[in-house]
């Protein structure tokens, strides 16, 4: 029986907490009970299940812990036996010396069965780096030093998360995703889509799918599976050993090889970039600059209420196409008043020229598309650069062009290279939508844009490679066009925008959905 000052004395001691005189006590109360130290192993056990049980609000990790710990009890503790031992041994033993010994080897097991469970609580198969716009069951679990061990599950609906295995590997998760960390050196990809960055000493990184198994001999790989379980591989750089459900021979496929895995025979592909995200954005702790349009003066120019960039010069000027043609109207918007445009004619335009180059930028506004829109109404809600060159321009619409994606969806083209989101505009009602590039070196629009809608991160419908250089310096390049196609300098029909428009914003960085939503909710930047 465990009496209360032995309880005292094991609490104290699992915290970290015991005075020397403390410790000596409970050593000599181990060599008198040979039940205590069954419930030091227990409470060990227990410390360790805290930490994921609190890291995991709804239970679900702690439980598979749990369920896990039981099926494996005496793995879990210390040797059963051993305490019988000890005791048997001190009886026989009476020399204070061989006491001592007993007692100091059993301060070492104690210590050592301790420092075990921290230990590989601590390292893990695989933890967070990042984690971005999470929603689903699994999505309050996920965020940034979140651990995981052996066999844990990740499902998550939207969002995306960094993942860095034991190993050195390095994964990313776009949503929704159904993942399993099989081990520091194994995954499992049940639904969604996953890249891999494998440095050389985690070479033979392997990641299994409903239809096959990759091996990793170096570097990068993206792998899909769809609701069905048909996965396909994609080598981005490197090479992968595939080895198809049902065979036996590995295939061997290279950068810019890919391999479409389903119930009938395997068939090549061309690996495609455009078809995962292959870099979280950046955390950025600076301050931003940015231009903001509220829409709501009585009289025009609409005034930049920004700060840190083009300060006094980005005044919006209402304009038409012609005398016959509206000017953009005032009407009831989010927050105070908005500005209508008509789809005929009606535009407006600053002299500020937008963020060049493949610097970083958040696009965000509150919108209102017609129910009876029309796909010639789409172009455009925002645009700066040229048209004049691939990757010049940077223009965000309601996508118009069936070819490049669903029609009425929030879309961003840098001329020959859209992307284009998946939720449908046209219903009349208002939606903010934000548009994020996080910039850099190759900086293209397949992986370095986020498109944002309500506050939920978009899953892409259709992605396209383009490096994004916005021109904002040639003779070429203007002034920002709000509700004016920027690839058509002419405008002729079917070049303008038609729906309401509220509290625009450009910032020269890279927002994360945090600061997303807060803009949504309280329209103020902190």
């Amino acid at each position: 029986m465990i009496t209360n000052e032995q309880h005292q004395l094991l609490s104290r001691a699992v915290i970290g907490e015991l005075t020397t005189d403390e410790a000596l006590r409970l050593k000599s109360l181990c060599l008198e009970n040979p039940e205590l130290l069954d419930e030091i192993a227990r409470h060990l056990t227990v410390e360790r299940l805290l930490t994921p049980a609190l890291r995991d609000v709804e239970g679900k990790t702690f439980v598979r812990e749990l369920e896990e710990r039981l099926k494996h009890e005496k793995v879990a503790s210390l040797d059963d036996r051993l305490p019988m031992l000890v005791a048997s041994k001190l009886k026989r033993e009476k020399h204070w010396r061989q006491v001592w010994r007993i007692a100091a080897v059993l301060a070492i097991l104690v210590a050592g069965a301790y420092f075990w469970f921290v230990s590989r609580e601590g390292a893990g198969a695989a933890s967070v780096v990042r984690a971005e716009a999470m929603t689903g069951d699994d999505a309050r679990s996920i965020s940034m030093g979140s651990r995981y061990q052996d066999g844990a599950r990740l499902n998550f609906t939207a969002g995306l998360a960094e993942l860095k295995f034991a190993c050195g590997a390095t994964v990313i998760l776009e949503g929704p995703a159904d993942f399993e960390i099989t081990d520091r050196w194994h995954c499992r990809l049940f639904q969604g889509r996953v890249v891999a960055r494998v440095p050389e000493q985690a070479h033979g990184f392997t990641m299994d799918g409903p239809r096959g198994r990759l091996v990793d001999l170096g570097t990068e790989f993206g792998m899909k599976v769809d609701s069905a379980g048909d996965m396909e591989v994609h080598v981005l750089e490197g090479l992968v050993e595939t080895t198809p459900q049902g065979e036996t021979k590995a295939r061997r496929l290279k950068q810019s090889q890919g391999l479409r895995l389903s119930a009938s025979a395997p068939q090549d592909l061309v690996a495609d970039p455009a078809a995962f995200i292959t870099a979280m954005p950046p955390v950025s702790n600076r301050h931003s600059g940015f231009v903001h349009w509220s829409l709501n003066e009585s009289a025009v120019p609409f005034k930049n209420t920004g700060r840190g960039l083009s300060e006094g010069h980005a005044d919006l000027i209402p304009h038409r196409k012609s005398e016959v043609d509206s000017l953009p109207q005032a009407v009831t918007g989010r927050f105070g008043k908005g500005l209508a445009f008509d789809g005929i004619g009606s535009f407006a335009e600053s002299d500020f020229h937008g963020i060049g180059g493949n610097a970083p930028r958040t696009v965000a506004f509150w919108v209102k598309v017609p129910q009876d829109f029309m796909p010639s109404q789409g172009y455009s809600i925002l645009s700066w650069g040229s048209s004049i060159e691939d990757g010049a321009a940077w223009q965000i619409s309601i996508n118009p062009t069936e070819k490049e994606g669903p029609l009425g969806r929030l879309r961003v083209g840098v001329f020959n290279g859209p992307v284009v989101g998946t939720k449908d505009l046209r219903d009349g009602q208002w939606h903010h939508c934000a548009v994020v590039m996080y910039g850099g070196p190759n900086a293209d629009v397949s992986t370095h844009v986020l498109l944002y809608v309500d506050g939920r991160l978009e899953p892409a419908a259709r992605k396209a490679v383009m490096e994004i250089q916005t021109d904002t310096t040639s003779p070429k390049s203007h002034g920002i066009w709000m509700g004016r196609n920027l690839g058509v300098p002419k405008a002729p029909a079917g070049s303008f925008f038609r729906g309401t428009l509220d509290e625009v914003y450009i910032f020269d960085s890279a927002m994360g959905q945090n600061e997303i939503l807060r803009l949504m909710k309280e329209n103020k930047v902190q």
